[in-house]
């Protein structure tokens, strides 16, 4: 992958192909690289006994849909499930294997920062 978020490759005569990100996920990929705002689906977990237990707990499930609140620069994420948020260091969140879901997140105002209806703010 180069800097610009293109997966780079070569054909068999050498010529240089590439596929932009949006198109690599259309796949399974970590949930570290979800962009902020997506509706995702959990399609595996890569981790150990301890780690799936404790995300298990935590309502992180296979199969769960999620919507991404926010994304650090670093991999590290906050996701919702609903009415559960959950905060996720970007080595968890680089184990967490998801795939896009159709249509986008109900919360998208947390993602761009903007208030839902009702919301106020505290000084």
């Amino acid at each position: 992958m180069n800097h610009s978020g293109e997966h780079i490759g070569q054909t068999a005569t050498g010529n240089a192909i590439s596929a932009s990100v949006d198109e690599a996920k259309t796949k399974a990929f970590p949930l570290a690289l979800a962009r902020g705002g997506e509706r995702l689906r959990i399609a595996a977990f890569k981790t150990g006994k301890g780690l799936g237990k404790r995300l298990g707990d935590l309502g992180l499930h296979k199969g769960s849909v999620i919507d991404v609140v926010l994304h650090q620069r670093n991999g590290s994420v906050v996701v919702s499930d609903g009415n559960n948020r959950v905060a996720l260091g970007a080595g968890a969140a680089q184990m967490i294997i998801v795939m896009l879901c159709p249509g986008k997140s109900g919360d998208n105002h947390i993602a761009t920062g903007e208030k839902s209806p009702g919301e106020t703010t505290t000084p």
